[in-house]
């Protein structure tokens, strides 16, 4: 299978590889009886004649490992090798290695790759240890490239890497997710209110057999109770295999206990749930085998439920099988779409899309994908490949930037046994637009997601950041009435352009004069003025967008400023909350009522304004044990959202 990040190919490809490196003549190196000249030995040896040299298919098995090393890279990778260059390589990586010289033991016919490898043979000649030295040459190649992403692995290695794209390496654990989560706002501070949540129950898993369930609240876990930074579970040791863990969480106001017993656990590469009732959440950590079948599962199962949009998380994700991505990417976009081009040293290859998966048709609802320095490879052919389609808003940060193709070669010798693996570059890619990835995919917007996220908070920022439709500002709680006034103004267009960083309100953040301006004219007037070329206040700039909307509010007579001689408006300091009942009760012309009674107010400049807002109903003041209305403290953003709704709906 063809891929990004690995392939896998038997014996019989090994074996070939090693077959058509028979072509180099077998060579004889002794004495030149022509000129009576005696060769010098090779360092570490007793003055002996040399081993013969012969053609790889004919050299002893322990240089197989060289052969198909030098085959592998001469056929194979994407910019041509200099058999000098690799031959100068392999003979220094067997001088670095520091092997042992040979004694008395007989050498054994050395393998030449190519003319150019005489040297190291010599070097080979020298120590006792051929099959060492095998190793330290075929290993020394691949370095030579200064390719990070074309090495050669010893075969645990290789098996374990395969293991890990395929399906995962497994781990002695319960089997759970976790995110820290304020209702349903993300935090990033353990504290009374940010809680450890689990996200995810991993199917099949110890913690699922146990009852343990995905919004469970994490109290304690081995008697470690969540501190500290992060997640807050850094103190927690390994589970061994077999042992009971104690865990208690928090279900519905109830502590709930269980005993788990640590098993080997598979984290699933394929994950998705439904947030905030329309939109879609959909996690993959890999590209691996079966990762498109699971992909076209999920999403089938996010479309059945109605969702609206769709957040691919493709954070920490370093890639996998270049099928498997061009199968994914299919099921967003339309058939015949170029989702990646593929340049190698021999032609140029364009990966189309030629159908759905399991859809019947592309799900091409609107897409955030969210991405982080660990975002690589075959996560970087999907980001670009939406994106330059159009298909998705990319959030996060910067992604780690590999711009080339690997396969990946199981190396046997010619008698089937498992030498080790070979990764080698074969091609450069570049997205549909010709894009290349090198030196990272930059964020359409970019977002800090170091933290320990839970999905339902990570999910609102990510969608609110990319202004997929219906999402809301991700640090609203998603219940009560300040939710329901803030999704009322933005659905109306109010919030438009005032979020106070990419997919937040900031509710608790005082609201300055020019932002409460903003809102006053647009619920008003029900529009944005025209733009202006002066101001009659001495502080406001004309070139600022907001300084029309001050201007109309002086029209509409809701402001005269905050002072004269030269007028001015002092659009950045914080708006009272007894400057909001001025603003409000002329705004919506509330009537004048009688005093409220509140105990703060007798002699305020905005008193009678107050009282009106009190009869409106639009105010019940500031604490629920005395009646008092805490004029001089700041109005907050969500104060002001909660006022403005209020109103309009009033005089509604």
């Amino acid at each position: 299978m063809r891929s990004l990040v690995d392939r896998r190919v038997g014996r019989r490809v090994a074996v070939a590889v090693l077959a058509a490196l028979v072509a180099w003549p077998a060579v004889a190196v002794a004495q030149d009886t022509d000129t009576g000249a005696e060769p010098e030995p090779a360092a570490g040896t007793e003055a002996e004649a040399p081993s013969a040299r012969v053609a790889c298919g004919d050299a002893p098995a322990v240089f197989d490992l060289l052969c198909i090393s030098y085959g592998l890279l001469k056929e194979n990778y994407v910019d041509e090798p200099v058999d000098e260059d690799l031959a100068a390589a392999a003979a220094e990586g067997v001088r670095e290695a520091g092997l042992a010289p040979r004694s008395t033991e007989a050498v054994p016919p050395c393998a030449l790759p190519s003319p150019a490898f005489e040297q190291t043979c010599a070097e080979i000649d020298a120590v006792g240890d051929t099959a060492a030295a095998v190793w330290a040459a075929s290993s020394a190649m691949f370095a030579s490239l200064g390719d990070p992403n074309t090495f050669l692995m010893s075969p645990s290695e290789y098996v374990r890497r395969q293991a890990l794209l395929n399906t995962g390496l497994p781990y002695s654990g319960i089997g759970l997710r976790l995110g820290l989560l304020n209702g349903t706002v993300a935090c990033s501070v353990l504290s009374e209110t940010c809680r450890l949540v689990v996200s995810e129950v991993f199917p099949g898993s110890p913690a699922e057999r146990a009852g343990l369930e995905p919004d469970d609240v994490l109290l304690l876990i081995a008697g470690l109770a969540p501190s500290g930074s992060g997640c807050g579970l850094q103190d927690l040791p390994a589970f061994e295999l077999g042992s009971l863990v104690p865990v208690i969480v928090e279900r519905n106001g109830r502590r709930r206990a269980f005993g788990v017993e640590a098993a080997p656990v598979f984290a699933p590469a394929v994950a998705s749930r439904t947030v905030a009732g329309t939109i879609g959440y959909l996690r993959l950590e890999s590209f691996g085998a079966g990762a498109d079948e699971r992909v076209g599962e999920e999403l089938e199962t996010l479309l059945d439920s109605g969702v609206e949009s769709i957040v691919v998380d493709l954070r920490g994700n370093l890639g996998g099988y270049l099928q498997t991505v061009v199968n994914i990417a299919g099921m967003f976009l339309d058939d015949r779409q170029v989702v990646i081009r593929e340049a190698s040293r021999l032609d140029t290859l364009r990966h189309l899309v030629s159908g759905h998966g399991s859809l019947p048709n592309p799900a091409l609802l609107p897409t955030a994908v969210a991405v982080d320095g660990s975002s690589a490879s075959a996560s970087e052919v999907l980001t670009l490949a939406l994106r330059d389609h159009g298909r998705a808003t990319v959030v996060g940060t910067t992604t780690y930037g590999k711009n080339t193709g690997q396969n990946t070669w199981a190396v046997e010798s010619r008698n089937g046994t498992l030498l080790g693996g070979a990764r080698v570059t074969l091609f450069r890619w570049f997205g549909p637009d010709g894009t290349s990835a090198e030196g990272g995919i930059e964020p359409d917007v970019e977002l800090d997601f170091s933290d320990c996220w839970h999905p339902i908070g990570f999910t609102r920022l990510a969608a609110a950041a990319a202004g997929l439709p219906g999402a809301l500002p991700a640090d609203v709680q998603m219940d009560g009435e300040p939710f329901d006034a803030v999704a009322a103004l933005a659905e109306d267009g109010v919030l438009a352009g005032t979020e106070c960083g990419p997919g937040r309100f900031c509710p608790g953040d005082p609201i300055p004069r020019w932002l409460a301006a903003v809102w006053l004219v647009r619920t008003v007037d029900g529009q944005d003025p025209e733009p202006i070329s002066t101001s009659r206040f001495a502080d406001v700039d004309a070139g600022q967008w907001w300084a029309a909307h001050v201007e109309r509010l002086a029209e509409l007579g809701i402001t005269v400023g905050c002072g004269a001689e030269p007028a001015r408006y002092c659009p950045d300091d914080p708006v009272t909350r007894a400057q909001t009942a001025s603003f409000l009760k002329r705004a919506f012309r509330l009537d004048l009522a009688p005093p409220a009674g509140f105990t703060d107010t007798h002699g305020n400049h905005h008193a009678a304004a107050i009282d009106a807002l009190h009869a409106a109903g639009i105010t019940k003041g500031c604490s629920a044990e005395v009646l008092e209305f805490c004029p001089d403290r700041v109005t907050t953003r969500i104060e002001m959202a909660l006022f403005v709704d209020r109103a309009r709906n009033r005089s509604n």
